[in-house]
């Protein structure tokens, strides 16, 4: 099995994550192989240390060229993962005609599918949305989340609940370009009765010195708590420390849900509005919107209307415990024994 992905400053480690979340689900019964275009050495360490064979992409076009693809392709590979923008019809069925079986991750469903796995994880999607092969099969919704073991165990615990809100989680995702971390760092250091804030940023974040010369200068009340580069289990730990999180609807949302936190999430690009409106239809979180357009003043007020509604807070983690069982890796792997 081989993924075909991307990490760029631009886009982010999104895909990548989540292609290696899905790697790790399957590779007892996979040998696995990826072909990345990526900027930081540092995406790639991501995969060697789990032993997974690699080649790197000289140029990001060459994502999007199934010839340069298929001259990559080892002998014994039978099916190919795609998870990266603008994966064409075209595309796809360059890849059929040479007999590949082909898994597409997706976040749009702006495209006809020639795949013969679909799977997106947003709970807002259904298969009328889709057009596709009648052989086509679509795994849609969270209980096919791709996501990272600590957080699959935690959705076999006991549900959460919180009494008194005084930590707050902030994390941006990706390279976090617009530096959103620091527009709502400020934002929530207005809240007196915060007596913690514990930021998460990952080593393609672009404004490190911004960020860190403005926790030099502010010193003080709240306490705040910056983290580079933490892996599961300390994201995990890091977490379990707070009451409230505020995040966009991409693949952190998700984990964030099997802890059960207060969230204020939004969007910070178009792919995560899916996932961003199947949270709140299911009230699992407070809607930001875009994150990129949000004022201090926005910020703040959504942030202390959950601080002032710890029961509403307690039934929006009920309800994120709904959304993640725990038993996706199970299906995940049937529907890819099936190919």
């Amino acid at each position: 099995m081989t993924f075909v992905t991307v990490a760029t400053n631009r886009i982010g480690l999104g895909h990548l994550m989540r292609s290696l979340s899905l790697a790790d689900i399957l590779d007892t019964e996979f040998n696995i192989n990826f072909i990345i275009y990526a900027e930081d050495s540092r995406a790639l360490e991501l995969i060697k240390i789990r032993g997974y064979n690699l080649v790197l992409l000289d140029k990001l076009s060459d994502i999007g060229s199934s010839s340069t693809i298929l001259t990559l392709l080892q002998d014994k590979v039978e099916i190919l993962v795609f998870d990266f923008y603008d994966i064409t019809s075209d595309y796809q069925l360059s890849f059929k005609k040479e007999n590949y079986k082909i898994v597409c991750i997706d976040d749009y469903h702006n495209i006809y599918f020639y795949a013969d796995v679909v799977v997106n994880v947003s709970n807002h999607v259904h298969k009328d949305d889709y057009s596709c092969e009648s052989y086509t099969r679509l795994l849609l919704g969270t209980e096919y989340i791709m996501m990272r073991r600590t957080f699959l165990q935690n959705a076999l615990l006991p549900c959460r609940s919180v009494k008194d809100i005084s930590s707050v989680f902030l994390n941006m995702g990706g390279s976090d370009s617009p530096n959103n971390t620091l527009k709502f760092l400020k934002a929530v250091s207005h809240i007196k009765s915060l007596n913690e804030i514990h930021i998460v940023v990952g080593f393609l974040y672009e404004h490190k010195e911004s960020l860190e010369n403005y926790l030099t200068i502010n010193k003080g009340h709240p306490a705040t708590f910056l983290y580079y580069n933490v892996d599961d289990e300390e994201l995990n730990e890091i977490l379990l420390k707070c009451q409230v999180a505020i995040c966009p609807a991409s693949g952190i949302s998700m984990e964030i849900s099997t802890i059960g936190l207060g969230m204020l999430s939004g969007y910070t690009a178009d792919n995560q509005k899916n996932l961003l409106t199947g949270l709140i239809n299911r009230e699992c979180a407070i809607n930001g919107n875009d994150f990129n357009l949000l004022s201090d003043a926005d910020i703040t007020l959504a942030l202390q209307a959950i601080i002032d509604d710890p029961k509403g807070t307690n039934r929006m983690i009920k309800n994120q415990r709904k959304l993640i069982d725990g038993k996706s890796p199970d299906r995940i792997r049937e529907a890819f024994r099936s190919l």
